[in-house]
Protein backbone atom coordinates (compact mmCIF):
# COMPACT_ATOMS: atom_id res chain seq x y z
CA UNK A 1 0.00 0.00 0.00
CA UNK A 2 1.29 3.46 -0.86
CA UNK A 3 1.67 6.24 1.66
CA UNK A 4 -1.06 8.27 -0.08
CA UNK A 5 -3.51 5.34 0.26
CA UNK A 6 -2.68 4.97 3.97
CA UNK A 7 -3.26 8.70 4.53
CA UNK A 8 -6.59 8.51 2.71
CA UNK A 9 -7.74 5.56 4.88
CA UNK A 10 -6.74 7.39 8.08
CA UNK A 11 -8.60 10.52 6.96
CA UNK A 12 -11.74 8.48 6.17
CA UNK A 13 -11.59 6.77 9.59
CA UNK A 14 -11.25 10.15 11.35
CA UNK A 15 -14.20 11.57 9.39
CA UNK A 16 -16.34 8.51 10.25
CA UNK A 17 -15.52 8.85 13.98
CA UNK A 18 -16.36 12.58 13.94
CA UNK A 19 -19.68 11.91 12.18
CA UNK A 20 -20.61 9.24 14.74
CA UNK A 21 -19.77 11.55 17.65
CA UNK A 22 -21.79 14.43 16.17
CA UNK A 23 -24.80 12.16 15.57
CA UNK A 24 -24.66 10.90 19.18
CA UNK A 25 -24.53 14.47 20.51
CA UNK A 26 -27.58 15.47 18.44
CA UNK A 27 -29.47 12.34 19.47
CA UNK A 28 -28.87 13.04 23.16
CA UNK A 29 -29.72 16.73 22.82
CA UNK A 30 -33.07 15.93 21.19
CA UNK A 31 -34.07 13.26 23.71
CA UNK A 32 -35.85 14.42 26.86
CA UNK A 33 -34.97 12.65 30.09
CA UNK A 34 -37.76 10.36 31.27
CA UNK A 35 -38.76 12.66 34.14
CA UNK A 36 -39.32 15.62 31.78
CA UNK A 37 -41.76 13.88 29.46
CA UNK A 38 -45.17 15.49 29.28
CA UNK A 39 -48.35 13.73 30.28
CA UNK A 40 -50.31 12.91 27.14
CA UNK A 41 -53.37 11.42 28.80
CA UNK A 42 -56.78 11.52 27.13
CA UNK A 43 -59.58 13.64 28.57
CA UNK A 44 -63.05 12.21 28.10
CA UNK A 45 -65.94 14.64 28.47
CA UNK A 46 -65.82 18.32 29.25
CA UNK A 47 -63.27 19.77 31.65
CA UNK A 48 -64.03 23.20 33.02
CA UNK A 49 -61.40 25.88 33.44
CA UNK A 50 -61.65 25.50 37.22
CA UNK A 51 -60.97 21.75 37.02
CA UNK A 52 -57.94 22.39 34.82
CA UNK A 53 -56.67 24.99 37.31
CA UNK A 54 -57.10 22.56 40.23
CA UNK A 55 -55.24 19.81 38.32
CA UNK A 56 -52.38 22.22 37.58
CA UNK A 57 -52.19 23.21 41.25
CA UNK A 58 -52.09 19.53 42.31
CA UNK A 59 -49.22 18.90 39.88
CA UNK A 60 -47.29 21.92 41.20
CA UNK A 61 -47.76 20.81 44.83
CA UNK A 62 -46.67 17.30 43.93
CA UNK A 63 -43.15 18.60 43.28
CA UNK A 64 -43.34 21.81 45.30
CA UNK A 65 -40.07 21.16 47.14
CA UNK A 66 -38.19 19.26 44.42
CA UNK A 67 -35.55 20.26 41.93
CA UNK A 68 -34.95 17.64 39.24
CA UNK A 69 -31.25 17.41 38.44
CA UNK A 70 -29.69 16.63 35.05
CA UNK A 71 -29.10 13.00 35.98
CA UNK A 72 -32.82 12.58 36.77
CA UNK A 73 -32.37 12.48 40.53
CA UNK A 74 -34.51 14.74 42.72
CA UNK A 75 -33.10 17.19 45.26
CA UNK A 76 -35.29 18.57 48.04
CA UNK A 77 -35.22 22.38 48.21
CA UNK A 78 -37.44 22.98 51.25
CA UNK A 79 -36.03 25.70 53.52
CA UNK A 80 -37.34 23.78 56.55
CA UNK A 81 -35.24 20.72 55.81
CA UNK A 82 -32.15 22.85 55.28
CA UNK A 83 -32.39 24.36 58.80
CA UNK A 84 -29.77 23.33 61.36
CA UNK A 85 -30.85 21.10 64.23
CA UNK A 86 -29.30 20.57 67.65
CA UNK A 87 -29.49 17.21 69.39
CA UNK A 88 -27.62 16.69 72.69
CA UNK A 89 -24.91 19.23 71.81
CA UNK A 90 -24.54 17.95 68.24
CA UNK A 91 -25.25 20.50 65.51
CA UNK A 92 -26.75 18.80 62.47
CA UNK A 93 -26.37 21.03 59.39
CA UNK A 94 -26.20 21.02 55.59
CA UNK A 95 -29.09 18.56 55.51
CA UNK A 96 -30.00 17.24 52.06
CA UNK A 97 -32.62 14.84 50.76
CA UNK A 98 -31.82 13.39 47.35
CA UNK A 99 -33.95 10.73 45.67
CA UNK A 100 -32.74 8.37 42.99
CA UNK A 101 -35.48 6.06 41.83
CA UNK A 102 -37.40 4.69 44.80
CA UNK A 103 -34.70 5.44 47.37
CA UNK A 104 -33.96 8.72 49.13
CA UNK A 105 -30.66 9.51 50.77
CA UNK A 106 -30.43 11.90 53.72
CA UNK A 107 -26.99 13.47 54.12
CA UNK A 108 -25.94 15.88 56.86
CA UNK A 109 -22.85 17.27 58.56
CA UNK A 110 -22.56 16.86 62.32
CA UNK A 111 -20.43 19.00 64.60
CA UNK A 112 -19.83 18.06 68.23
CA UNK A 113 -20.22 21.27 70.26
CA UNK A 114 -19.86 19.45 73.57
CA UNK A 115 -16.58 19.38 75.47
CA UNK A 116 -16.20 15.61 75.25
CA UNK A 117 -16.18 12.74 72.79
CA UNK A 118 -19.67 11.43 72.11
CA UNK A 119 -20.65 7.79 72.14
CA UNK A 120 -22.30 6.13 69.17
CA UNK A 121 -25.90 7.24 68.94
CA UNK A 122 -29.03 5.83 67.32
CA UNK A 123 -31.44 8.52 66.10
CA UNK A 124 -34.97 8.50 64.75
CA UNK A 125 -35.59 10.53 61.59
CA UNK A 126 -39.17 11.37 60.65
CA UNK A 127 -39.87 12.84 57.22
CA UNK A 128 -42.90 15.15 57.26
CA UNK A 129 -45.45 16.59 54.85
CA UNK A 130 -46.47 20.24 55.12
CA UNK A 131 -49.49 19.21 57.21
CA UNK A 132 -47.15 17.56 59.75
CA UNK A 133 -48.11 14.02 58.71
CA UNK A 134 -45.21 11.55 58.86
CA UNK A 135 -44.30 10.28 55.37
CA UNK A 136 -41.47 8.02 56.50
CA UNK A 137 -39.69 7.12 59.70
CA UNK A 138 -36.23 5.54 59.78
CA UNK A 139 -33.39 5.09 62.20
CA UNK A 140 -29.91 6.42 61.65
CA UNK A 141 -26.60 5.88 63.33
CA UNK A 142 -24.10 8.56 64.39
CA UNK A 143 -20.57 7.35 65.03
CA UNK A 144 -18.62 8.69 68.03
CA UNK A 145 -17.29 12.21 67.40
CA UNK A 146 -14.37 13.77 69.28
CA UNK A 147 -14.92 16.96 71.27
CA UNK A 148 -15.28 19.86 68.80
CA UNK A 149 -14.94 17.31 65.97
CA UNK A 150 -17.06 16.71 62.91
CA UNK A 151 -18.86 13.73 61.43
CA UNK A 152 -21.51 12.78 58.88
CA UNK A 153 -25.02 11.39 58.92
CA UNK A 154 -25.84 9.21 55.93
CA UNK A 155 -29.21 7.44 55.96
CA UNK A 156 -31.11 5.66 53.17
CA UNK A 157 -34.90 5.82 53.12
CA UNK A 158 -36.55 3.05 51.07
CA UNK A 159 -39.02 5.42 49.34
CA UNK A 160 -39.01 8.57 47.25
CA UNK A 161 -39.69 11.23 49.88
CA UNK A 162 -37.89 13.99 48.00
CA UNK A 163 -40.95 16.29 48.16
CA UNK A 164 -40.92 16.40 51.97
CA UNK A 165 -41.59 19.67 53.77
CA UNK A 166 -39.59 19.05 56.95
CA UNK A 167 -37.80 16.43 59.05
CA UNK A 168 -37.63 15.71 62.74
CA UNK A 169 -34.52 14.14 64.33
CA UNK A 170 -34.71 12.73 67.85
CA UNK A 171 -33.07 10.17 70.12
CA UNK A 172 -34.35 6.60 69.95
Amino acid sequence: MKDSEKKMIIILIIIAVVVIIVLNIFAKANTKPQNEQTNTGTIIGNVTGEEQKNETQREEKKDEYVQVLQDGSKLNISDNIAKDRILDGLVISNIQLKAEGKTTRLLADIENKTGETTKDKMVKIEVLEKSGKIIASVRGFIDPIEARGKGKLNVYIPADVSNAYDIRISNV
